[in-house]
Parts: C-alpha cells; sequence; structure tokens
C-alpha cells in the first residue's frame, strides 16, 4: 500500500512539474510601460499617467520619498493608465514609478510582471499650495 501511494505521489507531482512548466513556458513576457509623467500637483494630489501596455491586465504603482530606498505600492491593480495620489504631504519629494501585469500560471491566479517604468520625480511645495488662508490673531 505504501508503495501504492508514494508512486501515486511521484506521478502526481511530476504532473504538476510539467504541468506548471508548460504554463511558465507559454506565459509571454509584458512590456513595460512608457511614458510615465506628472500631470499635475497641488496641495491634496499628484496625478500621474503612462502609456497603456497591449495584453496587459493591469498595472501597479509604486512611490518612494528616495528613488535608491524602499519602494511602497501604492496601487496594486488599477486598469486605469493614470493615478492620483492623494496620500501626499506638503515639502517632500516623491518619486514614481510603474509595471505592467498580466495574468498567468495555473487559472490565471498568479502575475507576470514587466520591469519597471521609468522613474518620474515630483516636489509637493507648500508654498505653491493653493486654497489656504492665513490667519493673524
Amino acid at each position: 500500500m505504501k508503495r501504492v501511494l508514494k508512486s501515486t505521489l511521484a506521478l502526481f507531482l511530476c504532473l504538476c512539474t510539467i504541468f506548471s512548466g508548460a504554463v511558465i513556458a507559454f506565459a509571454a513576457d509584458v512590456a513595460t510601460p512608457t511614458g510615465l509623467a506628472i500631470v499635475s500637483v497641488n496641495d491634496s494630489k499628484v496625478e500621474i499617467k503612462w502609456n497603456g501596455v497591449d495584453g496587459a491586465a493591469g498595472y501597479a504603482v509604486e512611490r518612494a520619498t528616495d528613488p535608491n530606498g524602499k519602494w511602497k505600492e501604492i496601487k496594486k491593480n488599477t486598469t486605469s493608465t493614470n493615478y492620483a495620489d492623494t496620500s501626499i504631504d506638503g515639502g517632500v519629494t516623491y518619486y514614481y514609478r510603474v509595471r505592467a501585469f498580466k495574468k498567468s500560471g495555473f487559472l490565471n491566479l498568479g502575475k507576470t510582471y514587466s520591469d519597471y517604468s521609468e522613474i518620474v520625480k515630483t516636489i509637493v511645495d507648500p508654498e505653491q499650495v493653493q486654497g489656504l488662508m492665513a490667519v493673524t490673531t
């Protein structure tokens, strides 16, 4: 009985390996998004846009305060080719990058990501913040 179970398990693992390898082998690369640009900056948001990628299921947007530091994914699954970052602070320099993804793997449960786009930079300048009024007492 143990021999039958071991053989069945070995066959199952072999088939899984072959099947997953076939899925990976047929998964096409995803092109890198291009044209990343800052559209606008104000006191409450930074808007960015980029060119769409043929065959992409969506995009992931990342932000950092140092281009060589830690990047944070601020939008995981957007199908849009623009994004408004509303969690910003004045006086801070922000860097943005984007990558495309497509569904892959068994039942399309996985994702195949592109390389990262070029990096764009903006400074949320508190001197240019509009809509605030100074009050003196």
